[in-house]
């Protein structure tokens, strides 16, 4: 064997397709008593290049890890850019208010608020801040309400109904400013209201 196999490359510490080692393992070869610690050295060295290898190994593999992760970002981020840009191409974005302004009109009949709905004045209000400046400044999507009461209205004068309970209380509060807000930006319009008792 000779000196090149102990000399550490980019490729390792030990040859790995070396000639004289293969011919040696062909033939019923005996290594001689000065050739053993050679062999001995070079297992050692080819024992050493290995711990290398996996250390090698290891590190490409975070880094690959870590480039996968830069670029599944990267793409996630792309993705939502195509998304946004798409969305300037919208053709609602070319709607006058006034036609926009009509849509919601005809959206907003109800203002359902049963079963804890936020009516549809305010779902169209929380869009985009254009549906906003435009529901807001339009009072007569406002002024149409359809409430439903808890059942606890029915015997309030009953001793037993339980109005003091703190989840009734909660739920009454959420229900009093969501129809105050109607109220406020349906300004001076007529009010329809549909008002049921569960």
């Amino acid at each position: 064997m000779s000196s090149e196999n102990h000399q550490k490359s980019s490729d390792g510490r030990v040859k790995i397709d070396n000639a004289v080692l293969n011919e040696k393992l062909r033939t019923w070869y005996p290594a001689a008593i000065g050739e053993l610690s050679e062999v001995t050295e070079t297992l050692k060295l080819a024992q050493e290049d290995i711990v290398d290898c996996d250390a090698e190994m290891d590190r490409l593999r975070s880094a690959y890890q870590a480039e996968m992760h830069r670029l599944s970002a990267r793409r996630e981020g792309l993705i939502l850019c195509t998304e946004k840009l798409s969305g300037l191409l919208s053709p609602i974005r070319r709607l006058p208010d006034e036609l926009l302004c009509l849509i919601f009109l005809d959206c907003c009949t109800e203002n359902d608020m049963r079963n804890r709905k936020p009516g549809e004045a305010l779902t169209l209000s929380s869009v985009c801040t254009r549906f906003r400046q435009l529901a807001i400044s339009y009072p007569a999507l406002w002024s149409n309400l359809k409430v439903l009461l808890p059942s606890e209205y029915e015997d309030i004068d009953d001793p037993e109904t339980p109005i003091q309970d703190p989840g009734f209380l909660e739920e009454e509060t959420k229900l009093t400013s969501l129809i105050q807000l109607y109220l406020d930006r349906s300004e001076n319009r007529l009010l329809t209201l549909d008002l049921d008792i569960d």
